[in-house]
């Protein structure tokens, strides 16, 4: 259950855009109270996933999925230790940035979020130690990054594209 304006002791367990929320609250003289997701226990900052105790995603994935169904798809994905070979995600995410990959065609490759899709790729299936995405190294090579490069732009992409050109047409 949601573990609503539970304070917070120490901003180190808080992700960047979650320490900035607190530090505001905090200097706008109010105690730095939050609220966190009912299935997952993120803390939420968006004013309406507060209002609903739930982040987009969780409300949306708990609509067609139980808990014990999601904990079950985690489950055939999980190992005791790194198989050899792997990289974490998050690498794998830099080696796309620093390639000039948008990060959302790295998650379509490795499944979605939760990896409830099928992978592009067996090798780009994740494997979860802990609370750690691993994938294949072979991901973070030439032939890898080609993979993810070749993955059809998404919408949103296509648009600051179009937009880019008409500003570049402007100039």
């Amino acid at each position: 259950m949601a573990t609503k304006n539970a304070k917070v002791t120490n901003l180190d367990e808080l992700t960047p855009s979650q320490q900035e929320k607190v530090r505001d609250i905090k200097a706008s003289g109010g105690q730095a109270e939050v609220t966190k997701c009912r299935f997952c226990g993120k803390i939420l900052v968006r004013d309406a996933s507060i209002e609903q105790e739930a982040g987009d995603l969780c409300e949306k994935l708990h609509q067609s999925m139980t808990n014990e169904d999601l904990m079950a798809h985690r489950g055939t994905m999980t190992a005791t230790a790194v198989p050899e070979g792997y990289i974490k995600v998050a690498d794998l995410h830099k080696i796309c940035e620093a390639n000039g990959i948008p990060v959302n065609r790295m998650v379509n490759a490795i499944g979605r979020d939760r990896a409830l899709k099928s992978a592009i790729d067996p090798r780009f299936a994740p494997v979860y130690v802990g609370r750690t995405r691993y994938v294949s190294g072979f991901c973070a090579t030439k032939d890898g990054l080609a993979m993810i490069r070749g993955i059809k732009p998404t919408k949103d992409e296509q648009a600051k594209a179009e937009v880019a050109e008409l500003a570049d047409a402007v100039a």
